[in-house]
């Protein structure tokens, strides 16, 4: 069974959450009924597709047709659509970076990017979390963060940048801190976005040797 990731017969919310847990011990191979999109990889676009499928499998589309949502694999991008991400801040001190999402057109589901630069070690949200509330995690083997509701709810598309999350690095590994790669924008209708990165990376005072960040109790 397609997204059956628990292998108990039946999909529900039980295999969205699971799907969680896999992405972020990232151990799982990406087996034909696990990638529901069927591009070699498990991302949070397959979970995404889990939780549509359990929840709206039969829905209309803004072009009127009605379109089953369980049949896998299912990877629709909207090029109408486009996302881009950027580092809003970067607080040394207290050891974090704040990025920033622009989505004019599309409400946001989902996510999936990482960072360089940086030993991520946690990460929260900056949205809100009666609009959206999130189940936001780090793979701490590759350095990413990703997050999706599990509830019926989405992140506002708006006219100027909003805060999306703030992330907690550990220590500082390279000269600059930059968004890597994002993997996955979902909007609203479960469709990957057309993605960028703007603005710059941020200068760091790396001089080869991992710099421990944050603030710490010194021992005496």
């Amino acid at each position: 069974m397609y997204g059956n990731i628990n292998g108990d017969l039946v999909l529900d919310s039980v295999d969205v959450l699971e799907y969680a847990n896999t992405l972020e011990d990232n151990t799982t191979s990406a087996t034909t009924c696990l990638d529901l999109n069927g591009d070699g990889e498990l991302t949070v676009y397959d979970a995404a597709l889990t939780m549509w499928c359990n929840n709206t499998p039969h829905h209309p589309h803004p072009a009127g047709s009605n379109f089953n949502d369980c049949n896998f694999p299912h990877n629709i991008v909207n090029p109408n659509d486009t996302t881009g991400l950027s580092i809003a801040d970067v607080n040394f001190g207290a050891g974090y970076v704040d990025v920033e999402l622009f989505s004019k057109n599309a409400d946001i589901k989902a996510y999936q990017f990482s960072l360089s630069g940086v030993n991520v070690s946690s990460v929260v949200s900056l949205a809100d979390p009666l609009e959206f509330p999130l189940d936001i995690r780090v793979v701490g083997t590759t350095n990413e963060i990703f997050a999706i509701s599990h509830e019926d709810s989405a992140f506002t598309r708006s006219n100027l940048p909003q805060l999306l999350c703030r992330i907690y690095f550990s220590a500082i590994t390279d000269t600059v801190i930059c968004i890597d790669q994002i993997r996955e924008i979902i909007n609203q209708d479960i469709e990957r976005t057309i993605t960028y990165i703007y603005g710059n990376c941020w200068a760091t005072t790396f001089s080869g040797v991992s710099e421990i960040s944050g603030n710490f109790p010194v021992a005496i």
